[in-house]
Formats: structure tokens, C-alpha cells, sequence
């Protein structure tokens, strides 16, 4: 129960902040725990509380830990994302991005989900050319570690399809979208919600076109597939970005 994992953390941070002081690098990890812990719980301001405290922690170290300040920074950050905080999002993440390309570069698996971050925060403001850029580079770092098929690379290039779309680039956006569908076919079979959720995007993006015969048969196929799905016996419930139940949405935006 995360309830109980919450108590734990902060028995523990007090114990560890009593044996080894307040500004060991122990209990800066275990105001991480604590965080992570609370957000997966809903409890935001508890995880804000323990991402701020953690924050301070490592503003004051010298020499500064750039990897684990980042970290941190990203950690603050992501509970900013919304359209109220997203100044307070994007000023966070730009500092984790510097950290990350000082000279104590952070592993190339942790600097995609930062470039992420101040691509959705810029999103938010509505400076969608500076987040098509990050986006970009996003990408290309998680396909260069990754490889074209894994399902971070999928989600890396559904997000940038959602940028391409709402800056009205709909020729560049589109093969992306269709690319998705391709491959989760060749991946998955043609009636799984990975194919549900590719369709739906590309679906979404020829109403934005206009071209409302084309995507009402990709949302055709979208419905045939949540009942085929809903019908198998014991099947997990699959979670994949950017998929909703089919049918009209408000904006790509919203999607992310």
C-alpha cells in the first residue's frame, strides 16, 4: 500500500537525517523515494515537498553532483506540467538540460525524458517550434540507443507527429503517424490496442486536414478493434500514449 510506503520513507528519512545529518547524500535518495512514492500515489504535494527539499539539499553541495541535481530538477519539474506552472516547469528543465551538457554529461537514457519535459512545458506556453526541436533530438538519442521498434522510439515519434500537427505541418506529420501504424502491425498483429492507438492518431490528424472521409474509416477500424479486444477473455489492459476510447478529442495537445 503506498499509503504505508509513504510512512516508511519519511520514518526513514527522519532516522537518516538524525545518524548522518541533513545534507547526506542518503537522505537527499530517500526524499527522491519519498517522492516518487507520493506521486504514484496522487499525493502531489507531498511529492513537490520532498522534490523541493531534495532540491535544496543539492543546491547547497559543493562540488555539485550535476547527474543526481538533474534528476532532481526533472523530478520538480514534471509535477509543473500544468498550464498554471508551466513557467515554473520550463525554468526547471532548462536547468536540468544545462547540468546535462556541462561538463558532467548525464547518461544518454535519462537525457531524452528532460528534453521531454521542457518540450511539453514549452507546449503548454504554446512555443511549439522551440518543442518540435526538442522533440527532435529526443528522438534521435532514443533510436540511436534503442532502435527504431521499441516502444519508447514509438512514443518519442507519436509526440513529435502531435507538435508537427498543431504547428499545421500535417505532410511531415503524417508519415510519421502512418509509420507508427505500420510498425505496430508488423509488431503486435492487426487487431491489438497498439494498432487501436497508432490509428487513432493518424485518424485524428486527418480531421485536423479536413479529409473527414479518410479518418472516419481509420475510427471505423479503431471501434473494430476495441470490441474485438474487449471480447478476448483475460486480456491485460494495455497501456499505450497518446490511445483514448475512439471518437472526437479537443486537441493534439491534450493528448500528450
Amino acid at each position: 500500500m503506498l499509503w504505508l510506503r509513504i510512512m516508511v520513507q519519511r520514518l526513514l528519512i527522519g532516522a537518516l537525517t538524525r545518524l548522518l545529518g541533513p545534507q547526506h547524500p542518503r537522505v537527499v535518495d530517500r526524499l527522491c523515494i519519498l517522492g516518487d512514492t507520493a506521486r504514484d500515489a496522487r499525493k502531489m504535494s507531498v511529492a513537490e515537498r520532498a522534490f523541493r527539499r531534495a532540491l535544496e539539499i543539492e543546491d547547497m553541495r559543493r562540488p555539485v553532483r550535476s547527474p543526481e541535481l538533474a534528476a532532481i530538477l526533472a523530478k520538480a519539474g514534471g509535477l509543473c506540467l500544468t498550464p498554471k506552472r508551466a513557467g515554473e516547469a520550463k525554468a526547471m528543465f532548462e536547468r536540468a538540460l544545462v547540468l546535462s551538457e556541462q561538463g558532467h554529461p548525464i547518461g544518454s537514457d535519462r537525457l531524452p525524458p528532460i528534453l521531454d519535459g521542457l518540450a511539453q512545458a514549452y507546449r503548454l506556453l504554446h512555443e511549439d517550434a522551440k518543442a518540435e526541436a526538442l522533440r527532435r533530438r529526443a528522438l534521435a538519442l532514443r533510436e540511436a540507443a534503442l532502435g527504431p521498434d521499441h516502444p519508447e522510439v514509438l512514443n518519442s515519434v507519436t509526440r513529435l507527429g502531435q507538435v508537427l500537427s498543431d504547428l499545421g505541418k500535417y505532410d511531415e506529420a503524417e508519415p510519421l503517424f502512418a509509420g507508427v501504424v505500420e510498425t505496430q502491425e508488423r509488431l503486435h498483429g492487426p487487431e491489438s490496442l497498439a494498432v487501436a492507438a497508432a490509428l487513432d492518431n493518424l485518424a485524428y490528424l486527418l480531421d485536423q486536414r479536413g479529409e473527414f472521409a479518410r479518418s472516419e474509416v481509420l475510427y471505423r477500424r479503431v471501434v473494430a478493434i476495441e470490441k474485438a479486444v474487449m471480447k478476448r477473455p483475460g486480456l491485460a489492459n494495455v497501456q499505450i500514449e497518446g490511445h483514448r476510447p475512439a471518437g472526437p478529442v479537443e486537441s493534439s495537445r491534450a493528448r500528450e
